[in-house]
């Protein structure tokens, strides 16, 4: 009984190790700051919104909020399009050359409320967006 309690313990860390590389955990560990309130309900599908950012990149938007709704896939969250979940509203503030400079979300649960925000407070990493989006779904699903 004691070793299959300590298999359901251990599972969840290696389904996390096939999407979380060194690089992913580093960013989630130092630049990624989660607060969830209690009202945040865990249980409920999250829709992901991207919001227009300081410069007309709607497509580098897009993409963030593409690699977003695949990281929190295969952590194991339904994400959905439209209709009752917890809603996932980021804004990208982006430099002088298309390299990402903050990103800043807030979570609305389905009665219009904030339950939560997330925070990338790291340096200009361009071309990471995708390690980026992978460390935001894993702090996100790992602090529920």
């Amino acid at each position: 009984m004691k070793k299959l309690f300590l298999l359901l313990l251990i599972a969840p860390v290696l389904g996390f190790g096939q999407v979380l590389d060194k690089k992913v955990a580093r960013i989630a560990k130092k630049n990624i700051e989660i607060f969830l309130s209690p009202k945040y309900n865990s249980s409920q599908p999250i829709i992901v919104v991207a919001k227009k950012g300081n410069r007309k990149v709607s497509d580098k938007d897009d993409g963030i909020a593409n690699y977003i709704t695949n990281a929190l896939m295969q952590f194991g969250k339904d994400v959905i399009n439209q209709g009752e979940g917890n809603t996932l509203e980021f804004t990208i503030k982006w430099a002088a050359a298309d390299e990402l400079k903050r990103l800043s979300a807030t979570i609305y649960n389905s009665n219009s409320s904030v339950v939560g925000t997330i925070t990338y407070n790291g340096p200009y990493i361009p071309n990471n967006q995708m390690n980026i989006s992978k460390a935001i779904a894993y702090k996100l699903v790992s602090n529920e």
